[in-house]
């Protein structure tokens, strides 16, 4: 990582316990992960990073399946380019390309180019950023790791959770 971190990683010089949990494939270490984020009932930000999107999509399902009434909502944090879960065949942001270029040359995206996006009102991805502001800083998102190397519209964490690997597979 060099001398500094990464956009969008966040820090981790706060004091706070660090937990490594290792096991074999399928010993239940994400179910219980799930059982546990369920049963928390203070307001908090919890990240769960895991190596793809439909991984994401499949730990979202499974915490669902166990939460309570007063557990915390989740949400699948998805980027840009991402296919739109609401939309077979269409992305998260109509122009991500455009998008994603412009993030390379460190633009602010949200900023300098969505304000003006003729595509804005039926932006998917637009839309995903409301859904987690609705979430007033509290829930679980569950996420790709690359998030963890690139800025991410979820609140940072209090909680974080590297399922399988953090490592990116590629910038």
């Amino acid at each position: 990582m060099g001398a500094g971190k990464p956009d969008g990683v966040p820090s981790v010089t706060r004091p706070g316990d660090r937990l490594l949990i290792t096991g074999s494939q399928g010993s239940g270490k994400s179910r219980a992960a799930a059982e546990d984020i369920a049963a928390i009932r203070v307001p908090m930000t919890v990240w769960w990073t895991v190596p793809t999107l439909d991984k994401a999509a499949e730990q979202a399902a499974e915490y669902n399946r166990l939460r309570q009434p007063d557990s915390m909502p989740a949400i699948v944090v998805r980027g840009r380019g991402a296919d739109d879960p609401d939309n077979p065949g269409k992305r998260m942001c109509p122009r991500y390309k455009a998008a994603e270029r412009a993030a390379k040359a460190k633009v602010n995206v949200r900023k300098d180019i969505c304000g003006s996006c003729p595509f804005r009102v039926g932006c998917s991805y637009l839309k995903q950023e409301e859904n987690i502001a609705g979430m007033n800083g509290s829930g679980l998102f569950v996420m790709a790791r690359e998030y963890l190397f690139t800025p991410c519209p979820a609140p940072s964490p209090d909680v974080f959770i590297g399922d399988e690997s953090v490592i990116p597979t590629q910038f």
